[in-house]
């Protein structure tokens, strides 16, 4: 195979340890690099004045010679004579008409907008840069962004700090395989916490590689539903409350993993990862929503009231679900069948009354409920330490044994997940599971989520928490999956999710005498009250009932 190349642009005041690292890491991996300089002389004086050798002059080093990868550093300054070169310019449209790679650091994709390449597509950049690229780009706050188009192969990485994750990225695109795959790995994970447990569950782990994809499309599905459920928000086709569940994404997709089919869950409002994990496609989602006929509730629920078989919802009063799902375990219980209920609440509807009493029901009579109580740190604007005397919610059941889990490891949440079904299943009755995790969010889109907590805290636990990037890096470095493959998954995921948001903004809404169907499965009063006694409405059964 022909040694792959790449050329990395470098020019006045250009950032010399996004240029240095970069160089010496893809040339140690056996890629030809070329430093090319944008003056006349052999060194360029980058930002820190440290001056840095070229291999060849710009106007040189790309006459009528083609590079697997063109790499811009960052460097404000530098970035702007990237912007402003007219051969800079040509050389990028042709890497771009022609499939090839190109990566841009830090400040760089300025430069990028400059000369229209990759419109439209997903960047993300240093953040003082952010407001230049969002509206002509699908800005993310992710610390690399790979944007996929025609095959595979075509990769922008667009990195807003840390040359050797541009590095990493370059790297597995020169040398990723398609065979020689691992069939399973293992891994150790943070221990668990124990409230009135012996033991709890092993902190190694097993996963196969077919159960790592998908969990991997799970939780990239998740983000991308959220990211576009934000977008439709803002764009004002989703009205009303709508709370999103980014960065919460293992919670959800490591409970549906040892999720057996005769276990239920029921949710509060952020439940719209739920309703596509339980069987509601992308569109269903997004048609509920915006209010369309297409809606697993022909739009008449909306964001907060989804539901599927064994999925009881997204329900918008807070803490009002956890008794509900102690009824529903109940009825498992008297049915025989089995099964348990996942009953969640967030650190908020944690300190209501209601929770401690079903605490009570269920341990008096062994209902097989599990607890989960999804710590993202914050009720609404307050954090746990303002809210709560006792922040260990895994030892609030007192006589109810419970559990910590890192809900930020969808392998942990999975592991624990099992362990508490295991334990409910054996007639030992409830169980309490509190996954602490994060949201990226504000509480809802109403909330900007900045002004109870620093746009540092969200960023750091991004660049060094993230469900979805954590996990990615994992099944790479234990060769479950190549980047290659990786990169493909991501883009039919972007594909399909995006087409599911255009096939529900063109759906129809459900006409006005649907307005009051399906409101019981059996409706003994044939007329329902309007806003006034004097005009009833009439009721009508359309569908079947879920879950009646």
């Amino acid at each position: 195979m022909a040694k792959k190349t790449a050329i990395l642009l470098i020019a006045e005041r250009s950032e010399e340890i996004e240029t240095v690292i970069t160089v010496d890491v893809l040339r140690r991996a056996g890629i030809a690099v070329t430093i090319a300089g944008l003056s006349d002389a052999n060194y360029v004086k980058c930002s820190s004045d440290i001056k840095i050798c070229v291999d060849a002059k710009f106007a040189d080093a790309a006459n009528n010679q083609k590079y697997d990868a063109v790499i811009l550093p960052g460097g404000p300054i530098g970035c702007k004579t990237f912007a402003s070169s007219a051969e800079i310019g040509k050389l990028l449209q042709e890497q771009e008409k022609e499939n090839r790679l190109i990566a841009a650091i830090c400040a760089a994709p300025t430069a990028l907008k400059a000369h229209g390449i990759c419109k439209g597509k997903q960047i993300t950049s240093y953040p003082d840069v952010k407001n230049e690229l969002i509206d002509e780009y699908e800005y993310l706050e992710d610390k690399v962004v790979i944007d996929v188009q025609c095959s595979v192969y075509v990769q922008f990485v667009l990195v807003r700090a840390g040359s050797c994750q541009i590095i990493f990225e370059v790297a597995s695109f020169f040398f990723s395989k398609k065979s020689n795959y691992a069939t399973e790995a293992s891994f150790e994970i943070k221990p668990f916490r124990l409230h009135k447990l012996s033991h709890g569950p092993s902190t190694q782990v097993t996963v196969t590689r077919d159960e790592a994809i998908e969990l991997f499309k799970h939780l990239h599905t998740i983000r991308r539903i959220e990211t576009n459920a934000g977008n439709l928000y803002k764009e004002k086709i989703v009205r009303g409350f709508c709370h999103l569940y980014s960065g919460q994404e293992a919670c959800a997709v490591g409970m549906k993993a040892a999720m057996r089919p005769q276990d239920a869950v029921i949710t509060a409002y952020r439940a719209h990862g739920w309703t596509y994990l339980m069987g509601i496609d992308p569109f269903g989602v997004f048609a509920e929503l915006t209010g369309r006929q297409g809606g697993n509730a022909r739009g008449k629920g909306g964001s907060m009231h989804m539901y599927s078989q064994n999925f009881y919802g997204g329900n918008g009063i807070v803490g009002a679900q956890v008794p509900l799902g102690v009824g529903i375990a109940f009825a498992q219980k008297y049915l025989n069948n089995g099964g348990v209920c996942l009953a969640l609440y967030g650190d908020g509807a944690a300190n209501q009354g209601q929770v401690f009493e079903v605490y009570n029901m269920a341990k008096l009579w062994d209902i097989p409920c599990i607890f989960v109580c999804e710590n993202n740190g914050y009720g609404m604007g307050t954090s746990v330490e303002r809210a709560a005397a006792n922040t260990e919610y895994y030892t609030r059941g007192d006589y109810v044994p419970g559990i910590w889990v890192d809900g930020m490891d969808v392998l942990a949440v999975r592991e624990a997940t099992r362990f508490a079904i295991e334990h409910c299943t054996s007639g030992k009755g409830p169980i309490v599971m509190e996954t602490v995790t994060y949201r990226y969010s504000g509480h809802s889109m109403s909330d900007p989520g900045t002004s109870y907590r620093t746009r540092e805290e969200v960023q750091e636990v991004r660049q060094t928490r993230d469900p979805l990037t954590s996990f990615k890096e994992r099944i790479l470095n234990a060769n479950l999956a190549t980047a290659e493959e990786i990169k493909t998954i991501e883009g039919e995921i972007r594909k399909s999710v995006d087409d599911a948001v255009k096939a529900a903004k063109n759906d129809k809404e459900i006409p006005l005498n649907e307005l009051t169907v399906d409101i019981y499965t059996n409706c003994l009063e044939k007329e329902i009250r309007n806003t006034t006694p004097f005009n009833p409405l009439s009721h009508a059964r359309l569908g079947p009932a879920v879950n009646a």
